[in-house]
């Protein structure tokens, strides 16, 4: 699958339109398209849309770059899956540039899409939801595609059943340690803490905290290892590594 990326452009419209189309990474402009514009004018037709619907807002568009492994797709296909993409996230409301760069080992997609709809002039609202459904979408279009994971920070793809094998064979070994290494333990520290006067609900709700730290490591490599004294529990929870069970 592609690694996707987003961020807001505010003052560099053209200059962001212009380097997507450079001709020596798009193939002498053989690997873009457009929507609802030219790919020359598309900066001047942006801000027709943005002027029609009377926006004063400071984000003139938004550029998405998405990102295949080494050697997994063509460029042809690379530029089918971000019109797909493209087609899905817009729904056909938002103005687009699309080019597939090919001037480096890995093929990247760049859309760069209007701030608002040139359909009912609403604005594009760009958070953590949006966002995770631009990943959860442009995953599902490359698994159609047969595509590769992509794990971010990492250059090696992996097949999607070797991700899911793995993801789910980390989750099983992760409820058993914490099962066998951190329960056991928790007990006999909340039957402690019901003879002593402070709440057992603080406890309780700073071992949740401590559970949610552990469970953030152990997906980084780590095991939990648990010392004996409940207050340096936080100091020594996290301590180890996990390859080594």
């Amino acid at each position: 699958m592609a690694v996707t990326k987003t961020h807001p452009i505010k003052s560099t419209l053209k200059a962001a339109i212009d380097y997507i189309l450079n001709p020596e990474k798009t193939d002498g402009k053989l690997l873009a398209s457009s929507f609802g514009c030219g790919l020359e004018t598309a900066d001047i037709e942006f801000a027709w849309t943005r002027e029609a619907a009377g926006d004063r807002g400071t984000h003139l568009g938004r550029h998405l770059i998405q990102s295949f492994a080494v050697g997994e797709t063509t460029p042809e296909e690379a530029h089918k899956i971000g019109m797909e993409l493209a087609g899905a996230v817009l729904g056909g409301k938002y103005e687009f540039v699309l080019t597939t760069h090919v001037d480096k080992d890995h093929l990247h997609n760049h859309l760069i899409f209007n701030a608002v709809s040139f359909v009912d002039y609403k604005k594009y609202h760009s958070n953590k939801q949006s966002y995770h459904f631009i990943r959860r979408t442009s995953d599902r279009i490359c698994k159609e595609h047969g595509l590769s994971v992509v794990v971010p920070g990492q250059d090696k793809g992996k097949s999607y059943a070797e991700y899911t094998a793995e993801k789910q064979g980390t989750t099983d070994l992760f409820r058993s340690t914490l099962k066998t290494a951190i329960f056991p333990h928790f007990l006999s520290w909340y039957a402690w803490t019901i003879r002593k006067p402070f709440s057992a609900v603080l406890v309780l709700q700073y071992a949740l905290c401590r559970f949610r730290v552990c469970k953030a490591a152990w997906h980084k490599g780590f095991c939990p290892s648990i010392c004996p004294c409940w207050r340096a529990f936080s100091a020594s929870f996290c301590r180890g590594n996990r390859d080594t069970l």
